[in-house]
């Protein structure tokens, strides 16, 4: 499950209430903000590419342990 929106408008708060619900686990993307800005300024191009290349992995590598297909357009950063 996905979940989109503009900021502050309490997706966090929702998706923890759906994994305590569902049993599904929650992946927070600001880990991989955190992450990467630990290393890199937060908006330059190297920051942003590490960090979907960060998020991009962690879900195709729990789609290959949960046998499902991954399909992702890398074209953005």
């Amino acid at each position: 499950m996905f979940i989109y929106g503009p900021p502050a408008v309490r997706k966090f708060t929702v998706a923890r209430e759906l994994a305590k619900y569902t049993g599904f686990k929650l992946y927070h993307n600001h880990v991989s903000i955190q992450e990467v800005g630990s290393i890199f300024e937060f908006g330059t191009l190297p920051f942003w590419r590490l960090v979907n290349e960060f998020r991009n992995e962690m879900i195709r590598t729990t789609a290959e342990e949960a046998n499902l297909e991954f399909l992702s357009d890398n074209s953005s950063v």
